[in-house]
């Protein structure tokens, strides 16, 4: 039986011809079994649903209640069962700032290898990285 068959009496007709009652009997069971599938699979996203709009309508509540703001929101980092982050690790701040070779902007942490570009411009220039940190007044 092809989908067809199924929404048409006169295809069913067709199809069931010729088997028993027994036969019959026993594809409604199955066909039931299925409408049952289907019936929790729509109750459970129905809930699901619910759930959500009920969890959307208390964080409202909460919104304008404290009077956040979507950088409030955003800003909350996860943390684990453990008690420790799980979102990206903070950005270290900036201590070296250097002009590359096409004129653009660089910062630079101080943090892992000296990054290509630095090393370019103190080659060419002769400088040292000390020559490129930031001090307290000029951030």
């Amino acid at each position: 039986m092809d989908s067809k068959e199924l929404y048409s009496i006169r295809s069913l007709r067709e199809a069931l011809a010729g088997k028993s009652v027994s036969n019959i009997d026993a594809l409604i069971t199955r066909i039931n079994k299925i409408k049952q599938e289907h019936i929790e699979a729509e109750e459970k996203a129905k809930a699901s649903k619910e759930e959500k709009l009920t969890g959307i309508k208390e964080v409202q509540k909460l919104v304008k209640k404290y009077g956040l703001t979507k950088n409030d929101i955003s800003g909350i980092e996860p943390v684990s069962e453990n008690g420790l982050r799980d979102g990206p690790k903070r950005v270290m701040q900036a201590r070296y700032r250097y002009v590359d070779v096409n004129g653009v902007e660089h910062t630079w942490s101080g943090q892992g290898k000296t990054p290509v570009l630095l090393r370019t411009v103190m080659e060419r220039d002769g400088t040292t990285k000390k020559d490129y940190l930031i001090s307290d007044n000029n951030q």
